[in-house]
């Protein structure tokens, strides 16, 4: 009603990002085999700044900080 965006909205748009930077890699999100191939999430979170209104535009970058094998 405020015009304001959902803050889960913001993590559809980081799933985004994330996609696409397993695409300039090469990699697809989806793979089938034996056996099959995932990218686990292990950990998410987002640090809101300021709000989002509807019909703005915004720009996401992504930055790898760790690469590590999961638990």
């Amino acid at each position: 009603m405020a015009g304001l965006m959902h803050f889960s909205n913001y993590f559809r748009f980081m799933e985004t990002a994330e996609y696409g930077f397993f695409r300039s890699l090469g990699f697809s999100i989806v793979k089938t085999g034996d056996p099959p191939v995932g990218f686990p999430r292990v950990h998410a979170e987002c640090d809101f700044k300021i709000p989002l209104h509807f019909e703005d535009e915004v720009e996401i970058h992504l930055l790898v900080a760790e690469i590590r094998p999961s638990p």
